[in-house]
């Protein structure tokens, strides 16, 4: 049996529509995370990946002394997770005190709409379209803020069954303490990449954050505008209401003739 024209036709919506499916989420992932809005894996820098190659090839030499090492490397892990949450409290604050903002804002102009006149109109309409610019530049701050906040992957320290390997193969403290926390520096190096991916959005987002308080002397500056050539525009006049003269269509009635005595 040959498919109908109809069966061909609902086979092809059918295709549209899985198609339209799988493309709308991958643009809407990529309108909220841009490829720039991205803090990079610190597994593939060249950094990370040679503080690794240290830590595995490290051999220590006689007569010195390592502790000042093994306290400085303690020092930069710990200044490095103190650093990240900064960033974290900076990020979650734009988001709380941006977006906040933006909702009183917009609450306030919908409130204010008022339709009962044509001057009342063209006010909402300026104030509502000069805000578009604020919103733009809320939203890609709010964005950038949320992209910082987003988890991402750390180097972390082993498992205790490693420091008890390395404990059993060392012995002596003298020797374990070098070689066990040579592994901080790996992982102050992936630290110190994601604190700078994290920095860098925390920047962008308050230059944003910015840009939009900027704009919101726009709507100001367009009603102001807008108010100036309302005045200056003279009111027209009322029109005249049109006379109606009525025509008589019968004759003038003569004055009566007065009888002689």
């Amino acid at each position: 049996m040959e498919p109908t024209e109809r069966s061909i036709r609902r086979k092809q919506l059918a295709a549209q529509c899985r198609e339209i499916a799988f493309t709308v989420p991958r643009l809407v992932r990529q309108f909220v995370v841009l490829p720039s809005d991205m803090i990079p894996s610190f597994e593939d820098t060249a950094e990370y990946k040679q503080s690794v190659e240290l830590w595995q090839k490290f051999e220590m030499k006689e007569q010195v002394d390592y502790k000042p090492v093994v306290e400085y490397a303690t020092r930069l892990a710990e200044s490095y997770e103190r650093t990240d949450k900064s960033l974290d409290d900076k990020a979650d604050s734009i988001v709380k005190y941006l977006g906040g903002g933006t909702a009183i804002i917009t609450a306030g102009v919908l409130l204010g709409i008022k339709t009962d006149s044509t001057r009342g109109c063209i006010l909402s309409l300026v104030a509502i379209t000069c805000l578009a610019p604020s919103y733009y530049f809320t939203i890609r701050a709010v964005r950038a803020a949320i992209n910082a906040r987003r988890p991402q992957n750390q180097a972390a320290l082993k498992s205790v069954s490693f420091a008890i390997e390395m404990a059993e193969h060392h012995k002596e403290q003298s020797k374990f303490e070098p070689n066990f926390y040579m592994i901080f520096h790996p992982i102050c190096e992936g630290a110190y990449i994601r604190n700078e991916g994290k920095a860098r959005l925390v920047d962008r987002s308050h230059t944003y954050y910015m840009r939009s308080i900027f704009c919101l002397a726009i709507p100001a500056i367009a009603i102001a505008i807008t108010l100036f050539v309302m005045v200056s525009i003279p009111p027209s006049p009322p029109p005249k209401e049109a006379s109606s003269s009525q025509s008589s269509t019968g004759p003038t009635p003569s004055s009566p003739a007065v009888a002689p005595p």
